[in-house]
Formats: structure tokens, sequence, C-alpha cells
């Protein structure tokens, strides 16, 4: 998983909700959040450009499904390996065991 970091540019009261892995996030200057793998490197630049949804203070832009133009440029802070937990049940009326990993883990940065 990467983790970035938006880029300051506007007041703090603006916000964009963004797509990226599939799932929709609400970003705002400075924040650092969590996407799924992406090819890039540790320091590197990227845009995200599948803005749903941007707001400054009290004027709102809403995408169908995105809003023209619009793009969110995010630093790489670098990837993380979630930590494997695995659990197994057995079934009393089966001689088969099953195994289930879970390969989430959700972590809080400084």
């Amino acid at each position: 998983m990467a983790v970035t970091k938006a880029k300051k540019k506007t007041a703090s009261t603006s916000y964009a909700i963004i797509e990226t892995g599939g799932k929709q996030m609400r970003v705002s200057p400075g924040d650092k959040i969590e996407v799924e793998r992406l090819a890039v490197d540790k320091g590197s630049v990227i845009e995200l450009d599948r803005v749903l949804l941007i707001s400054e203070g009290t004027e709102v832009k809403i995408g169908t499904p995105v809003v023209e133009g619009a793009k969110v440029t995010a630093d790489v802070l670098g990837e993380e390996k979630a930590i494997k937990l695995s659990s197994i049940s057995t079934s009393p009326r089966c001689d088969i065991a099953i195994i289930t990993v879970i390969a989430r883990f959700i972590r809080s940065w400084k």
C-alpha cells in the first residue's frame, strides 16, 4: 500500500473527494491517506485525476462522474506491508480445515 500526502495549495476549508483503487476518499491539503498499491517510487509526485467533488469554502463542484480538469497532486511517502493474520477453522461435518488469511491491518501515522 502506498502512503501519500496531499500538497497544500488552498485554504484549510477546501477538500476534494477522489476515487483511487476502487475506493472514494475525502482529502484536504496536508492529509495523509493510504491507498491501494500504485506503481510509483518513494518521493515521487503523483496526480490523481478521478476527482468526484471539489469544495472550496462555500463553492461546491460536483462531477458527472468526474469534475472536468480537476486533479489532486500528492507526494508518495512510502510503502507499507500489511501484517498477515491467519486463522484456522474446522467443520464438524468435514475433515477439511479451512484457512482464512486476512492481509489488512490499519496503522496510525505520526
